[in-house]
Formats: structure tokens, C-alpha cells, sequence
């Protein structure tokens, strides 16, 4: 209940945004689309169904893994802001970076739930999001209305090639990738701090080991009168 209390709409709807961009619903259209026309099939409940079940995985047992392996969450989100920032420079000059080396199998769950949808970069979306010290609720809803999105973009994929065309989903994902870019490069920033800040904490002693001094050491001055008498 007190998460709930937490709750803030303009955090809820910043988080939604930077999931929203980060999973790239509308730059997964061409690829959505090419894939019909390659005659390859695939189920959009299913597509829906696995992809918020990874969602809420990763946000669940996301952090506890990377405690796992003895990485922090903020030298997580150093790394995953550098591969949101790659990708966004793919999305802004279209050139690849990341290859498609996944192996081959059938369409709904490789390539559109892993890696286009539930991939990489949704992934550290979420635990950067996460270590900014969202609450649950706004994460939650940020997550669930992403796959609504994703639910209507493959349920009305060609409905929106009409409508947009192959132009405006063009300039749609150079303009997401331009405020990807932007989210990365704070990210990065903000969590660098963050380390640096936690690096000079652990470094510096504490008070009480400041001011801990061994019992032999101790010197006692007496007066010097005292001492001739």
C-alpha cells in the first residue's frame, strides 16, 4: 500500500516512455511485416504473453542475478546505457551494429519476442529504471501498457502501414531514437556518479577507525616540576 501511495503519473509516464522507446514497438514493424511476407507465421497472444512474462521476470529476479554474479545495479546501468546508446544510433544513422545471430526457429518467439521485443535493451531499460528508485506501481504500469502496445501494433500492423506509410514510420523511429540517445547519455551520467560517490565512501575510513589509537602508543606528559620532586 505504501508503494502504491508512492505512486506519481509523471514518473509513471517517464518510465513508460523510455521502456517504450527503449522495446522500439513501431521500429519492429518493418520486420513484423517483412516476416508475413516471407510467409513466416506467428501468433501475436503468444508474442504478447511471453514477452510481459520476461518483462516481470527480469524486474523481479533481474537485480538478485546480477547479485549473483557480484554486479551492483548502477555498474549495470553504466553497461546498459552504452547499449541503449548504441542502439540508438542505429535507429538515428540506420547502420548495424548488432548482428542477428540468434539461431533460427519459428517467428513469434525468435526474432520478435527475443531479442526484437524482450531483448537487450528493454532489459537494461527496466533495471535502470529500477535503480532509479521508481516504485514497483509506476514500473508495474509502465511495463503493462508497453504490452498493450505491443499487442495493438501486431494486431493492427497493416492498418498502420496504411496510415503512416513507409515514410512516417521512418522519421517515428529516427525521432525515438534521437530521445534514446538523450536517456542514455543521462543515465550514463547519473549512475557514473553514483559509483564514483559509492567508490570515495568505501575508500574513506570512518570516524571511529580515524580516531582508534593503539594503547601502547599513548604518551602521558607529566609537568616537569613534579618529575625533580
Amino acid at each position: 500500500m505504501a508503494d502504491f501511495a508512492a505512486f506519481n503519473l509523471k514518473e509513471a509516464v517517464g518510465a513508460f516512455m523510455i521502456l517504450f522507446v527503449s522495446v522500439d514497438v513501431i521500429g519492429a514493424i518493418p520486420v513484423i511485416l517483412s516476416l508475413h511476407d516471407s510467409g513466416k507465421r506467428f501468433s501475436t497472444k503468444k508474442v504478447v504473453g511471453l514477452s510481459a512474462i520476461m518483462f516481470l521476470c527480469f524486474y523481479i529476479i533481474g537485480e538478485p542475478m546480477l547479485n549473483f554474479f557480484g554486479v551492483d545495479i548502477s555498474s549495470f546501468a553504466i553497461a546498459g546505457s552504452i547499449v541503449l546508446f548504441v542502439l540508438a544510433v542505429e535507429m538515428i544513422f540506420g547502420i548495424q551494429v548488432f548482428k542477428d545471430d540468434s539461431p533460427s526457429g519459428k517467428a513469434d518467439i525468435v526474432p520478435l519476442v527475443f531479442p526484437i521485443f524482450a531483448g537487450a535493451a528493454s532489459f537494461t531499460a527496466i533495471l535502470t529504471l529500477k535503480s532509479a528508485g521508481l516504485p514497483s506501481s509506476a514500473m508495474l504500469l509502465s511495463i503493462l501498457l508497453n504490452v498493450l502496445c505491443i499487442y495493438l501494433v501486431m494486431r493492427f500492423v497493416f492498418v498502420l502501414e496504411k496510415l503512416l506509410g513507409r515514410g512516417g514510420i521512418y522519421i517515428l523511429r529516427k525521432f525515438f531514437g534521437v530521445v534514446l540517445l538523450a536517456v542514455s547519455i543521462k543515465f550514463f551520467a547519473a549512475n557514473l556518479i553514483k559509483v564514483i560517490e559509492d567508490n570515495r565512501k568505501d575508500a574513506t575510513p570512518t570516524r571511529t577507525e580515524q580516531v582508534q589509537t593503539p594503547a601502547d602508543t599513548v604518551q602521558v606528559q607529566t609537568p616537569a616540576a613534579e618529575v625533580q620532586q
